[in-house]
């Protein structure tokens, strides 16, 4: 489950992870342009388990704005491969664009 919410990164974090039926919780990095006031979470859950209404819920009794919730069709491994591997290639654009502009001091 995809959560996209106006919450404290780690707030956040920890308010998803109690929920029941909730496994692990992984923030997933802003990219270039995305809101930086809104964090995101990938929630995996438990088999079985469809928690978004009490995600809903959480979210909503703490005061958060509740941008999306999004049910994720694909495996969660397969995501967390995309998102990692594009956060891989941003940082390597990133240290790239560095190393250019600074050249090598050896």
């Amino acid at each position: 489950v995809l959560v996209e919410a106006k919450a404290p990164i780690k707030e956040l974090e920890a308010a998803l992870g109690r929920v029941a039926g909730a496994g692990t919780v992984e923030i997933i990095e802003p990219v270039n342009g995305q809101d930086k006031h809104y964090a995101t979470a990938a929630v995996r859950t438990r088999e079985g388990y469809d928690i978004r209404e009490e995600i809903a819920r959480v979210v909503a009794q703490n005061g958060w704005a509740l941008r999306e919730i999004r049910l994720e069709h694909a495996t969660l491994e397969e995501f967390f491969v995309q998102v990692t591997a594009g956060q891989a290639m941003a940082r390597a654009g990133h240290e790239s664009a560095k190393d250019e502009a600074g050249g090598d001091n050896a």
